[in-house]
């Protein structure tokens, strides 16, 4: 197959997986402070790898179920649920706010970012620092 489709793929999945983990965020039962702690991690290209770079996302903290990072970083910010799933929002420096859904897996948010001004897609593992 060639790279144009699997690019297609990978953006159509990502968005599929986006839309459906939001709508569990919505529904699920309430913010929870069980998943708090300190989570760091990477965001890796979905798509364009040649132009998406990776970048670090770190120290992302999660007090009484929000979620929050330090200013100049990767900010993000945002909720967790009891069930463990996360809806929020992730601005790298001098970008705009983009929505940021994703969900727990063990101890690795994995979530998804999309920046549609770059025409970028990225999946972002957050893992518990212990």
């Amino acid at each position: 197959m060639n790279n144009a489709w699997n690019s297609s793929s990978a953006r159509v999945f990502l968005a599929l997986a986006l839309i459906a983990t939001a709508g569990f965020a919505h529904a699920a039962s309430g913010i929870s402070a069980r998943y708090d702690g300190t989570y760091s991690g990477t965001a890796e290209p979905a798509s364009n790898p040649l132009r998406c770079a990776p970048f670090s996302v770190e120290q992302v903290s999660i007090s009484n179920g929000h979620l929050k990072s330090p200013a100049g970083a990767p900010e993000v910010k945002g909720f967790i649920t009891e069930e463990g799933y996360v809806s929020g929002s992730l601005t790298r420096p001098n970008m705009k706010e983009t929505p940021l859904d994703g969900r727990l897996q063990g101890d690795t948010i994995v979530a998804g970012y999309v920046d549609k001004d770059q025409d970028c897609d990225w999946v972002v593992k957050l893992h518990k620092q212990h």
